[in-house]
């Protein structure tokens, strides 16, 4: 037996009532937009490691690696840093 657990990234439009592929419908989870719209963070499922993109998915950058399993992240009020905690227990088993 095995198990392969994945996530899909979607947002809701409201215009058409449906929802549609966010970051390309990437496996991802604990997304968070900086203040100005300009920036995304987001921490990729099941791995858990913290990433950094613009909201079309260009410039992505990892912040984290395994075997910190990101959670959480926030955006500082600049827009310059991002805090986030890391949990053993949140990654998939």
């Amino acid at each position: 037996m095995g198990r392969h657990s994945r996530g899909e990234l979607v947002r809701y439009n409201s215009k058409d009532s449906q929802f549609e592929p966010f970051l390309s419908g990437m496996s991802g989870e604990h997304v968070v937009l900086s203040k100005d719209g300009q920036l995304v963070a987001y921490v990729a499922y099941p791995e858990g490691t913290l990433w950094r993109s613009r909201p079309d998915g260009s410039e992505r950058v990892q912040l984290t690696y395994s075997p910190l399993y990101a959670v959480h992240p926030r955006w500082s009020p600049n827009g310059k840093q991002i805090v986030f905690s890391d949990s053993i227990l949140a990654a998939p088993r």
